[in-house]
């Protein structure tokens, strides 16, 4: 988390929360992450608010507060750093997840010995991999029936796509499963992927060398609050730009610029919802009765 204008509190409040207690188990540790968030005030009373539910039905809480800001990589880091699991979901703040969803994508790396990470398919434009879906619904609000709108195209999804699993090239960093083995071997999130940007694909890139990249093409999770995805990154307009370049020339000097720039490409070409799950679900839901909206 990191909450610089009410427009992420919100997000927090209103999608995050409400979805993250959908998921709750007693099998599971939660660790939420503030990243020295300027609202720490605003952030602590939300955290309060929730606290005695998310206590209630999770095995183990952990809220920790970053000293200063470490940004995605470093966050995460922390977190992984924290857990006790096997199985680690590391994801946005600004995601909701549908009922069932943290079960069905730990249920995939469980039974699929080759997977090394797999992700779920989503409505973000931005997202520049295959999980773009481009029928999910647009959030036009936080009101009860607007997320009961995602639980419904979550169900169809699932409906339309069952146990389809999609070997991938990369995966988005809103919402990642993996094992904590896994970043043993392969390391953990690059923390010279300074801000955000560049740190999941390249985490991605490290992991596909040993393991499968997996995507959950029947799990659905919305990425984006009303005004969009990656609410964080952009309260901070120009570290966001300075990102963009400083940490694609990271990652074409690691990778190199050839892989780099074709991978962005292939990105902005994608976002359109050309060669991503939006076709096969077209295919899947075309002449069905019920509307995947």
């Amino acid at each position: 988390m990191y909450n610089k204008k009410p427009s992420t509190l919100a997000m927090l409040d209103k999608l995050f929360f409400p979805s993250i207690l959908n998921q709750a188990s007693s099998d599971y540790e939660l660790i939420l992450i503030d990243d020295a968030s300027p609202l720490k005030q605003e952030t602590s009373i939300i955290i309060e608010k929730y606290l005695p539910q998310l206590r209630l039905k999770f095995g183990s809480v952990i809220f920790s507060r970053n000293p200063t800001n470490l940004g995605f990589a470093g966050s995460y880091n922390r977190g992984i750093n924290l857990a006790h699991g096997d199985y680690l979901v590391i994801a946005n703040d600004d995601i909701y997840f549908p009922q069932g969803t943290i079960a069905g994508l730990v249920s995939i790396i469980k039974n699929n010995s080759q997977c090394g990470i797999v992700g779920p398919i989503t409505g973000e434009s931005q997202t520049w991999t295959y999980q773009y879906c481009k029928q999910a619904p647009r959030l036009k609000s936080y009101t009860p029936n607007e997320l009961l709108k995602i639980e419904r195209f979550a169900v169809n999804v699932r409906q339309a796509l069952t146990g389809k699993i999609i070997n991938t090239d990369a995966l988005a960093g809103f919402c990642l499963v993996t094992k904590k083995s896994i970043l043993a071997d392969v390391g953990l999130f690059d923390e010279s992927f300074t801000y955000g940007l560049f740190e999941d694909a390249d985490l991605v890139a490290r992991i596909r060398q040993k393991y499968r990249v997996l995507i959950a093409a029947s799990i659905y999770v919305h990425h984006g609050g009303i005004k969009g995805s990656s609410v964080s990154l952009k309260q901070h307009p120009l570290r966001l730009n300075q990102a963009r370049f400083i940490n694609a020339y990271k990652y074409g000097r690691k990778w190199g610029m050839y892989y780099m720039l074709s991978g962005v490409l292939k990105g902005l070409y994608r976002s359109i919802g050309a060669d991503t799950i939006t076709a096969e679900l077209k295919d899947k839901t075309s002449g069905q009765t019920l509307p995947i909206h």
